[in-house]
């Protein structure tokens, strides 16, 4: 349509006034509850002016040709799709993605069809295969300390090293990590555990804030933001400790290179009269080397003192010039020289890196020569361990010499002697820098969003024109029945309206389902109850129903275990084998951060020994509280836990974001209607599948919107499904039954022997009147009533004028909220059964509604429309009659 604009990967698109975009709108499908289908267009035709053969050029250019000179447009690539905004009226109407389908030409004439379709259908695979691990923690690196893990309990964590408070009122703020006090199975004392066998855990609402942020997109809405949400966390399911990250062990790294000049002079006298030399001497090899990386300042001269246990490879690699000069009165005999490097590890000798004998084939006084280094060895390392290197030289001679003048030079000298320890294999200790990202689950971003759609039932909205995304469980998404729209005129009765029973289309069992694990306590629930802990199945009680219907989370939660001897109450992710407890590698594992339970224990520091005691200590778990507990993240309710449970709730993931909408499902009341109403472009403003409809004093909500143009006049197939479930009291806008004539009730006329006064009943001014002996005793009907016109201009509040009856009390007359939305208000004005009438005046343009309906006993609102959403100044003398009953 002429008023329509599309955007392509940002280029505005050449659009006739023959060019209509027939649209199917559907949220989460009833037919396929397990699946979320979007909004699509069907194919389109694009005319082929010059504007938008620049743009599409390569889609229907056959030569392989292209222009670096002239790139108007995008170099189109057929494989791919691209950003696409569809403009009503100035207003987003759709947010999603292009493809083109195919180019035809005839007579030279150059067509092109695409397809629109929702960036919700492609967000998840624009993830691609990325992982959790890999959407950026670098932020979160800390040192793995008693002090950082104590203070993720409740109070901070470090953002690129500088404490951050994440706690607000006792209540985590949900970003940063957590360290959860898990039973990984590692045995020893039952209250004590290592610093590194404890790991840190990520929050869920951040790896769903950094999922969106990595395409481009923001999330709003109040489930980001809920504590519940802020409450959960993720981690590992298990194992040993990880392995070094590649950041810790280049940390671990110390690099150091050797210069030395070693020279000295002995003399003769230093020596007994025996005229033979056999001198040993040592000398710190490794003093003064240079470095050339060492992160953790391990290397002070002359040691390295090893901050970190684990796995590593020592090596010394260079060479070595040495020189030995006898002097003196009279001729002299070289027989040896003894060359050694030496490591010393904790003040005693550890290995030798050569030892080498000289000996000299002929007499001489001087022998020279070079000796080449290298030595690597693997060794496992403590924290604290000091390493150094002595070089020593004994050499033995025989001189004939007159007194004791004779002298022995010693020189040994070396340049850029490498002398490298790094980590090889190990786990992180104490003192060791935390990558988050070692520590993220192993799951793809793709599966991760899906399964957290999946779980809590979330509706995602298309994105607005600034890339944001409403995200809200279903049990959440909707309006409240009282504010249900009034859809009753816009059915259209002269085409087929079907109704079809939902439960016979369903499957006959939904199974909701967490990942399957067998460690102790889940193989042990399972062996017991013949299901998984936290699973649970819906049996749909149709005949005729066939089939499963399964949601499968690639996670799963973890049994809560008293550990005997202790007080403390945590869970176990464990194996037995022969009676001896090991560690399980197992799925990853989701959790409630509850607040720190009090229990007595130790922290063991990993890397030197020693430990912290604490009173209290940081419990995770499926329920949101061990004691008060509100909401479960299980599915269904355990048959049986592991400890002892003063208190527990049926409030679980089933009950909160699935039972209400199953119940629609495969209940015998179920019901799905198939009409053709007649929408306009006020049914498409906003969050528009989040406003139930009203027909007929039935209330809906929307399932599917199938091929509509807006604004091109034709009715719409709509696919809605019935609400069984009231979410606000029943005050309809609808006509109460007609009352009874006097004919009809005449004959509950009677005297009352006790007075002998004649009881009559009649109908008088729509109500229903009781007399006795001539007085009013009673009367039903309607309490109150306006009759009078309403209008509106610009942005003013409207003028309410009464031509009739006006037995309101109204301390408001009319007041403007927002853009074509005004309120009347009275306190209890509205109190009972309402009924609005609005009949326009003097409004020339002939696509316009108007709706209104009760929002309290003290308010009524009304709302004006035009083709583009949301209008003032459409009330022009209406007539306006409410009556409350």
């Amino acid at each position: 349509m002429i008023n329509d604009e599309l955007f392509i990967n940002g280029l505005r698109v050449d659009l006739d006034a023959s060019t209509n975009f027939a649209f199917s709108f559907s949220i989460n499908d009833v037919k396929e509850p397990e699946k979320r289908s979007r909004s699509v267009s069907k194919t389109v035709t694009i005319s082929g002016t010059q504007n938008n053969l620049n743009i599409f050029f390569s889609a229907y250019s056959l030569p392989q040709y292209f222009d670096p000179l002239n790139p108007i447009g995008f170099d189109f690539d057929p494989r791919q799709t691209y950003e696409a905004k569809y403009y009503v009226n100035n207003q987003l109407r759709f947010n999603g993605f292009a493809q083109i389908i195919k180019t035809k030409i005839l007579n030279e004439v150059v067509n092109f069809e695409i397809v629109l379709f929702s960036n919700v259908v492609n967000f998840i695979n624009q993830f691609g295969d990325i992982k959790i691990a890999q959407l950026g923690w670098e932020e979160y690196s800390h040192e793995l300390n008693h002090s950082n893990i104590a203070a993720s309990w409740d109070t901070y964590v470090r953002v690129n090293g500088v404490i951050t408070n994440n706690f607000t009122a006792g209540l985590p703020d949900g970003f940063g990590y957590y360290y959860a006090l898990i039973d990984n199975g590692f045995g020893g004392v039952a209250d004590e555990f290592k610093d590194n066998e404890i790991y840190p855990h990520l929050y869920q609402r951040e790896i769903l804030i950094k999922a969106f942020a990595f395409l481009g997109y923001t999330i709003s809405g109040n489930f980001i933001n809920s504590t519940m949400l802020k409450k959960a966390i993720i981690g590992i399911g298990g194992g040993d400790p990880p392995k070094l990250s590649s950041g810790e062990v280049a940390a671990r790294l110390v690099d150091l290179t050797i210069t030395k000049n070693i020279n000295e002079i002995r003399n003769g006298s230093d020596f007994a009269t025996s005229r033979q030399w056999n001198e040993n001497r040592t000398y710190i090899f490794s003093n003064g080397a240079a470095v050339v990386s060492d992160t953790k300042v391990q290397y002070a001269t002359p040691s390295i003192q090893v901050a970190s246990q684990g796995q590593y490879k020592l090596t010394l690699d260079g060479a070595i010039d040495y020189d030995f000069l006898i002097s003196g009165t009279g001729t002299g005999t070289f027989i040896s020289a003894l060359i050694r490097l030496q490591v010393i590890k904790n003040g005693a000798a550890w290995f030798d890196v050569f030892d080498t004998i000289i000996t000299s084939p002929t007499v001489t006084n001087n022998p020279t020569g070079t000796f080449t280094v290298l030595k690597v060895v693997d060794t496992p390392l403590q924290g604290g361990d000091t390493i150094y290197i002595n070089a020593s030289v004994l050499v033995q001679s025989q001189q004939a010499y007159d007194g004791v003048n004779g002298t022995l030079e010693i020189d040994l000298d070396t340049s850029l002697f490498e002398w490298t320890l790094e980590a090889t294999d190990g786990v992180l200790v104490n003192g060791d820098n935390v990558d988050l990202a070692v520590f993220a689950p192993d799951i793809k971003v793709s599966e991760f969003v899906s399964s957290i759609i999946k779980q809590y039932n979330l509706q995602v909205d298309e994105p607005n024109d600034q890339n944001e995304i409403r995200i809200e469980p279903l049990e959440d998404y909707y309006g409240t029945t009282s504010a249900a729209e009034e859809w009753s005129y816009k059915q259209d009765l002269t085409k087929d309206i079907e109704i079809e029973p939902i439960a016979v289309t369903q499957p006959k069992r939904f199974l909701y389902q967490y990942a399957d694990d067998n460690d102790f306590y889940h193989s042990l629930y399972k062996s017991l109850h013949g299901d998984q802990y936290g699973n649970l199945t819906f049996d749909n009680p149709t005949l005729f129903a066939k089939g499963d219907s399964v949601i499968k989370m690639p996670y799963t939660v973890t049994p809560l275990v008293d550990i005997i001897g202790t007080d403390l109450t945590i869970p176990r992710i464990i194996d037995v084998k022969n009676s001896i407890v090991n560690p399980y590698k197992g799925k990853p594992r989701i959790y409630f951060i509850n607040p720190v339970q009090t229990g007595d224990w130790t922290l063991l520091d990993s890397n030197v020994g020693g430990g912290t005691i604490y009173n209290i200590y940081p419990l995770a778990h499926h329920l949101d509280s061990l004691t008060t507990p509100t909401f479960d993240l299980c599915f269904g309710t355990p048959i049986e836990v592991f400890y002892t449970a003063t208190a527990y709730t049926t409030n679980n993931v089933f009950q909160k974001y699935f039972r209400r909408f199953i119940n629609e499902f495969t209940s015998i009341d179920g019901r799905l209607l198939r009409s053709y109403f007649k929408l306009n472009e006020g049914d498409f403003i906003g969050n528009f599948f989040s406003r139930l409809k009203k027909i007929r004093g039935v209330i809906y909500r929307l399932n599917v919107i199938s091929d509509t143009v807006l604004n091109d006049g034709n009715t719409s197939q709509v696919e809605l499904v019935k609400v069984l479930e009231s979410t606000s009291p029943r005050n309809f806008l609808i006509t109460p039954p007609p009352l009874a004539t006097n004919d009809q009730i005449k004959d509950l006329n009677f005297t009352d022997q006790s007075t002998g006064n004649k009881v009559r009943f009649e109908i008088n001014d729509s109500q229903i009147r009781m007399t006795e002996g001539g007085v009013t005793k009673s009367a039903t009907g309607v309490k109150y009533e306006f009759d009078g016109t309403i209008s509106q201009t610009s942005t003013l509040s409207p003028t309410i004028d009464s031509v009739g009856i006006n037995t309101f009390t109204v301390t408001n007359a009319g007041s403007r909220t927002g853009v074509g939305t005004y309120r009347l208000t009275g306190t209890g004005a509205f109190s009972g059964t309402v009924t609005i009438q609005i009949t326009n005046g003097d409004y020339a343009a002939n696509d316009f509604y108007i709706e209104a309906r009760k929002v309290s006993d003290d308010v009524v609102e009304i709302r004006t429309y035009d083709a583009s959403g949301l209008a003032d100044g459409i009330l022009k003398s209406a007539s306006l009659n409410i009556k409350v009953y």
